[in-house]
Order: C-alpha cells, then structure tokens, then sequence
C-alpha cells in the first residue's frame, strides 16, 4: 500500500500496523526522516533516541493499544531510563533518570515508541520555550513567533507532524498554551486523573495531538488515581465516550481575564465567538456568565506555590545531580523565583492553598448552572520570539536581588514578573489552582493567519463531556 506518515493520527497509526499494512519498522523510520528533516530548523526536540527505539522493536507486542506509534517526551519530569531530564537546564544536561517514571512506564506497556525528548524552558517556567540551555524553539506556523510554553517543542513537533502525539504537562497551562499558539489540541485533564504529584498538585500531565480521538486514547492508558481516591474513573473508555451522541449542553463564556484588569485583545474574542458558533450549530444553549474573582490573591496565591516549589525542587534535584548548581548553571529567572521561594513562609504556603480551595468553590458554583464555560484561551495572540527575555533593568534588578534582602524591593520585582505573564496568561492557571478540566482547541485564525485558541473548561471529573465536544466540533471542522 501507499503510505504517507504525515497522513496518520495516532489511532490510525496503530490499526495500519496491528493489522499489518505497515510495519513498526517503516513507522520508526518516517518518524525519524520527519525530526531529522525538520528539526535542524523548529529545534522541537533536544534529545533523539533512535538507538532506544530500535530496542523496542524486536519484543514489541503488536496486540498492545499503541503498538509501534512513535511518541516525543518533553523534557520536564518524564524520566526515561538512562536519559537525562534536563528541566531545560544547563545544569541538569548530563544527569541520567535513575528509572522510568510512572507515566512513562504506562506508555511504554502501550506500546508506543519514544523516540525523543521535546524543548522546554528552564524548569518549566514561562509561556514561551526558550531555555538558554538549548536555545529557542520556533513555531511550525511562523518562525519568529513563538510556540507557547511550556510544552512547547511537544507542540511544535506535533503541529509539523514529527509524530501524531507528544507528551505534554500544564502547571499554568503549558499543555493549553503551546496548543493554542501552534494550531493544534491540548487536553489538561482533572487533577489527579494522571500520574504526578506536582507543585501542590497545579501539574498534570497528558499530551498534545493533532486529533481529538488520539487525545482520549493516551488518557485511556494514562489513569493513574494516585491519590485523589475521590476522584471517580470513567464509566466507559474516553475513546468510546467520544463516539457517543452529545445531548445539547448549556455553555458559558465570558472574555473577562481571572488573573488581571488588562482587556482581552480582540483577536481572542473573535476566536470565542467562532467557537460559541460552532456551539450554537451543534445546537448547544450559549449565555454569557460573570465569574468574580479576587485578582490580587490568585496572582499572589499562584506565585507563592510556584516559587515554594521551585525552590524544594532545587534542593531535590541536588541530591540526584550530587551538588547544588554552580555559577552559570541556571537562568537567572529560575535564580529570582528560588529565591523569593526561600523567602516565604509555612503560613504563605498554607495561605495559598486556602486561596485555591476558594477559588474551586467559586468555580464549581458557577458550574452548577452551566456544563462548560469557554474562555479565550491566551488574552493575546502569540508573541514573538524573545518578547519574555528579561531586559537589561530587568537583569540588574534580579542580579541585585542576589546581593540584598529588602522585602519591599523583592515584592516589587515579584509584582512585575507577576504582571508580566498574567497580562498574557490570564485565563488558563485557574484550572490548575481548581483542578478543572480544561482544552484548547484552534478553532480561528487572525488577519496574520495565527491560530488563536478557544479554552473550554469542564466540571472536575468531567473530562469526557469535554472530550465528546471537541469531537462535535472537529467534525463540524472537518466537513
């Protein structure tokens, strides 16, 4: 037969070869011509492991769900093995995994195929994916725009169809963001849903694909309740339920940001108002809804955990590495953060997690009255490559910090990098501090031809109604 790589999704993928109309071994080899064509320039994926992926080859079990499908890991803690995790950092760049980590053993019992591992920047932290450690990662759409973080070189890899799926994680709404700016789907499941505990548990993790349907066969291998016992499994696989007719939903909207007062760019509002229309042609009820909550604590709720956990993450890794980081080995955002970490206290932490409870109350109030609520995605359009790169005043302020400890500056410094990324992330970081589910979905294109992403957020659990939309959805894209 005819095969062209670039054709298939995931799912498509894994019937061509169980049923033997390819093999793994020409899957792999595509795969590989793909990274090694396109990657010179995207810089997606930071490490190959073509030789690893050779290996699994001769014991592959072809009844496995994804057997043979070629799949990206990004670089933040997926452990592979013998590999590195570098967190995108210089200091890390050499450390190998001492062991598969929980996920990655559910993929690899699935029978997909790593076959690399995706940029990401430093630790995670940022919307964008350019650690100095490998240099930046350019959008498949436009080479000077960037891809989103901070699953970013899994969405460009995605978007330019190295592989049909690629891992992914979303403490802010690193799976979401990338997805919105690369024009292609992101899932962050309910907390818990998936195996790892994380940042007072902001980080989940699932992937990103091209297709609706790959999305809910990676989740299907990737339940893992590891500790949210009250957290129920789905009734019927995520890949049935999206086949399953969707009874008319009563979805929410609104444009206003949760995070700060800075006006959503129209841009995004176009692109939610072309996915209410779809909503409304698949005979969905649409009202507008006024969600109110307390800017300034979520701000400070969200960088108090962020920063208390960057810093105990630092001393964790030190223990693998087998010293603190040297002079030079980290950025000096990552620095800054750890830092203002250090500097807060047990009563700041517990605060913030009071925060976050609140704000899921509030959330889940306003989801009794509605199935979805479908915000903008990001409140701009994709920025350019180095729009987030400190400047220079920046620099010298956070090169101060290093040598005084004056609280009012500190705040002051914590206050502008705060500012900084909600004016853009407004909408997504809430389902991370409420454990929502939540997607994007590229559904709109600007007068520049960017995608622009519409954020749907579901009712906690409730990841297959979602799932069931999107595929409305995509059909109606698709026709």
């Amino acid at each position: 037969m005819y095969f062209n790589y670039t054709d298939y999704d995931a799912v498509a993928l894994a019937k061509l070869i169980k049923t033997r109309q390819v093999s793994p071994e020409e899957v792999l080899l595509a795969a590989i011509h793909q990274i090694d064509t396109l990657n010179p320039k995207l810089n997606a994926v930071i490490t190959t492991l073509y030789d690893e992926a050779r290996a699994q080859l001769p014991t592959l079990d072809l009844s496995l769900p994804l057997a043979g499908v070629p799949m990206l890991l990004k670089d933040l803690f997926s452990d592979y093995q013998g590999i590195p995790t570098s967190f995108g950092s210089r200091w890390l760049k050499n450390t190998p995994a001492p062991e598969n980590s929980r996920l990655v053993q559910r993929y690899l019992r699935a029978g997909l195929i790593i076959v690399g591992k995706t940029n990401v920047p430093e630790f995670g932290l940022g919307a964008v994916t350019e650690p100095l450690a490998f240099g930046a990662t350019l959008n498949p759409e436009q080479d000077d725009i960037t891809p989103g973080g901070s699953s970013g070189g899994s969405a460009a890899a995605v978007a330019a169809k190295m592989v049909p799926v690629a891992h992914a994680n979303d403490g802010g709404g690193s799976i979401r963001i990338p997805a919105s700016c690369c024009g292609v789907f992101g899932l962050k499941p309910t907390r818990g849903r998936t195996p790892l505990s994380a940042w007072n548990g902001l980080i989940v993790e699932h992937v990103i694909t091209r297709t609706v349907r790959d999305s809910a066969a990676l989740l299907d291998i990737s339940i893992d309740s590891w500790g949210y016992s009250g957290l129920p499994l789905p009734n019927k696989s995520y890949a049935h339920q999206t086949n399953l007719p969707l009874e008319p939903l009563k979805i929410g909207y609104t444009f206003n940001s949760f995070f700060t007062a800075t006006p959503t760019h129209s841009d995004c509002i176009a692109a939610v108002n072309s996915g209410l229309k779809h909503c409304l042609a698949l005979g969905h009820h649409v009202e507008e809804v006024k969600l109110s909550f307390d800017q300034e604590a979520l701000c400070r709720a969200y960088a108090v955990i962020v920063a208390a956990e960057i810093n105990v993450l630092l001393k964790t890794l030190a223990l693998r590495v087998g010293h603190k980081p040297k002079r030079g080995e980290l950025e000096l955002l990552t620095e800054t953060i750890a830092r203002f970490g250090e500097q807060y206290t047990a009563a700041d932490y517990v605060n913030a997690g009071r925060v976050m409870e609140q704000a899921a109350w509030e959330l889940n109030q306003t989801m009794k009255d509605i199935d979805i609520l479908v915000t903008p995605t990001l409140s701009k359009p994709p920025v350019e490559i180095g729009n987030f790169q400190p400047k220079m005043h920046e620099k010298a302020l956070m090169n101060f910090l290093k040598v005084t400890h004056l609280p009012g500056f500190n705040r002051m410094i914590e206050a502008e990098i705060i500012k900084q990324i909600f004016d853009y992330v407004a909408f997504t970081p809430l389902c991370n501090m409420t454990g929502h589910p939540a997607m994007s979905m590229a559904l709109y294109r600007n007068q520049e031809n960017l995608p622009i992403g519409v954020h749907f957020i579901g009712r906690f659990g409730e990841e297959g109604t979602l799932l069931q939309l999107a595929k409305q959805i995509e059909g109606v894209e698709n026709i």
